[in-house]
């Protein structure tokens, strides 16, 4: 190693020792006026709704909020009391290539007629993890809970009192062909992945153009596995991922919220919480890791960008810091020969741009995670990478040689060099000239 690389990893430790420093400073101290209110609660239940996720398809306006989790591509949402559903809204694929409805309820249900008795509009909510939802006929209630248990599979779970018998349908899109085998609905439409619904056992199935009906056996209690562009696999322990997902997200929230905090402030946290894991894609196409998309409610965001991501991974290190580190790796996959990170990073590469960096706050993304976990090897894969990008700043964006980078672009545009400061179309560029 040269005297400069030394040098240079010195200066590149002894700054992320100052920002360590820094941020230890600021303390977690609340301010007289800001006292918490006792024990918090961690179970998900306490933190309904802190997103609205209320919409049903078919309306002009567009639905920009999704229920996702582990990664999904896929969304779902809550029905709107004015246009009701007896199932979860969706799935809505969230791809750029695609963006839209799969169907307008995948999986609706039904209840045995008991005289002149009606169902009732449902009553539905978000909690951290899941959807839920209640309706009734009669004596009869019927309860709904949709969950992910991977990025590719969602599970709908329905119980109910024995006694009147269930039945299940749904409608698909246009283009979609929905065709049976045993248990199973295998739902195709040319150049997309396919859908795989499974029923309980003995479960009769009936399919008709887009539609399906699906008759069970009579039970308390119904589990419906949805595979997006993969079957799912025979013999799951339903309970156990259940209890799993549940037991993941509660662990997110005794790492977010504080008993010094009043109870409103630790609502926002979580809601912060939330809005970052509905964010979270697992890989997928040309993203090799997973990472955080700065917002799924817009077709253009369906990417990872690099300042961004070095925000996230510092944001998510306290509560899910392997996909922090998978945040880090994404962007640090596309590092180029010379060092630089590219601005932004997609499915299909080439969209990728590479006109432009992004602030380089990438060694704190990479302190604050070690910090949580203590992952030497993390370290020692980051390191390299992270001398790499310092180099490139200063071979690259010092053009007067003083010591202090400049923003610029690869392209030689001020449009891009002003994307690369993060500060984009601001006014402060309106008479700036490249140099």
């Amino acid at each position: 190693m040269s005297i400069m690389h030394n040098g240079l990893v010195k200066r590149l430790l002894n700054g992320l020792l100052i920002a360590s420093c820094a941020l230890a400073g600021c303390g977690h101290s609340p301010s007289p006026s800001l006292q918490g209110e006792g024990r918090v609660p961690f179970d998900p239940g306490s933190y309904s709704d802190l997103l609205n996720l209320h919409y049903t398809p078919g309306k002009m306006e567009k639905c920009q909020g999704w229920f996702t989790d582990e990664g999904s591509w896929f969304g779902f949402t809550l029905p709107e009391t004015s246009n009701p559903r007896h199932g979860f809204c969706g799935p809505f694929d969230l791809d750029e290539r695609h963006r839209d409805w799969i169907s307008d309820s995948i999986f609706e249900v039904e209840i045995e007629p008991d005289g002149q008795k009606g169902i009732s509009t449902p009553e539905s909510h978000f909690i951290p993890g899941e959807l839920r939802m209640e309706y009734h006929s009669g004596n009869v209630q019927v309860k709904q809970k949709l969950q992910f248990l991977r990025s590719d599979l969602a599970m709908i779970t329905i119980e109910s009192k024995q006694g009147r018998r269930l039945s299940f349908h749904g409608r698909f899109s246009e283009g979609w062909k929905v065709n049976t085998e045993n248990d199973k609905l295998i739902i195709n439409k040319e150049g997309r992945d396919k859908i795989v619904i499974v029923f309980p056992d003995n479960t009769e199935l009936v399919a008709s153009g887009r539609s399906y009906k699906a008759l069970p056996l009579t039970a308390s209690k119904y589990h419906v596995l949805i595979g997006f562009g993969s079957e799912p696999e025979d013999g799951l322990d339903f309970e156990s991922f259940a209890r799993g997902v549940e037991g993941k997200w509660k662990k997110r929230l005794e790492a977010t919220v504080r008993e010094d905090m009043p109870e409103r402030f630790n609502k926002v946290a979580v809601k912060a919480l939330v809005t970052l894991m509905s964010n979270y894609k697992a890989p997928k196409g040309d993203l090799h890791y997973g990472g955080v998309v700065p917002s799924q409610g817009v077709d253009y965001f369906m990417g990872f960008w690099a300042w961004d991501s070095w925000k996230h991974a510092a944001a998510m290190a306290s509560f899910a810091p392997d996909e922090a580190m998978e945040q880090v790796r994404s962007m640090f996959d596309y590092q180029t020969p010379e060092g630089m990170v590219p601005d932004c990073i997609y499915p299909v590469s080439q969209w990728n741009n590479l006109r432009n960096s992004k602030p380089p706050l990438a060694a704190w993304a990479v302190l604050k995670i070690f910090e949580q976990n203590g992952d030497k090897d993390f370290v020692t894969e980051a390191l390299p990478k992270l001398v790499s990008y310092h180099e490139w700043w200063f071979r690259f964006r010092d053009c007067d040689s003083n010591g202090f980078c400049e923003y610029g672009s690869c392209d030689g545009t001020l449009e891009a060099a002003a994307w690369e400061s993060g500060m984009d179309n601001a006014v402060r560029f309106d008479k700036t000239s490249m140099v």
